[in-house]
């Protein structure tokens, strides 16, 4: 993305198993930074533009499958995209969507869970990679971050990608002992 003109944080994620693929976790934790600092942070530009449209086209098609907490996640990407990247859909009404979503977000099943993916967000932008706002935020400090959010809310719906980001935390902490 540097190539592109775009310079992006990088977010390092440790994990043992050698060349054996990366647990479950540990992707989804790659891929949702994909989402934040490339669709979301990015500036589109022509070349990048078709990407992006197709990639919000087929995460609003994804909307269908999806149920609950999860339906209300995807939401708020495909959201975030739209907004930062001020995209323009004419056969899609985005409107009709956050209709639904809101009405889906009041349901009492899902309050704790929305409670939940406010201190997830919150856990997030502590995590995020250094920058002028939070330079000097320690490892330890981040890793008692994640900590908390699995005590407080220990059926949550990220537990494993959780325990996978303290891990790496760890691993990383103690190799700079």
């Amino acid at each position: 993305m540097n190539n592109l003109g775009h310079p992006c944080k990088q977010y390092i994620e440790v994990f043992t198993g050698g060349h054996s693929w990366a647990p479950k976790g540990t992707l989804e934790n790659a891929f949702n930074w994909v989402e934040k600092y490339f669709f979301v942070n990015m500036k589109v530009n022509k070349s990048t533009l078709p990407y992006t449209e197709q990639r919000v086209r087929k995460m609003i098609e994804d909307l269908d499958s999806c149920e609950g907490i999860k339906k209300i996640i995807l939401f708020e990407k495909i959201n975030q995209i739209v907004k930062k990247q001020r995209l323009k859909f004419t056969d899609i009404k985005l409107s009709d969507i956050a209709k639904n979503i809101k009405t889906l977000s009041r349901s009492k099943e899902l309050k704790n869970e929305i409670k939940f993916l406010k201190y997830y967000e919150k856990v997030l932008t502590v995590d995020d990679p250094p920058s002028p706002k939070n330079k000097f935020i320690s490892l330890s400090s981040r890793i008692k971050s994640w900590g908390s959010l699995n005590k407080k809310y220990p059926n949550n719906l990220y537990f494993p990608k959780i325990e996978n980001r303290i891990t790496s935390l760890t691993n990383e902490f103690n190799s700079k002992k």
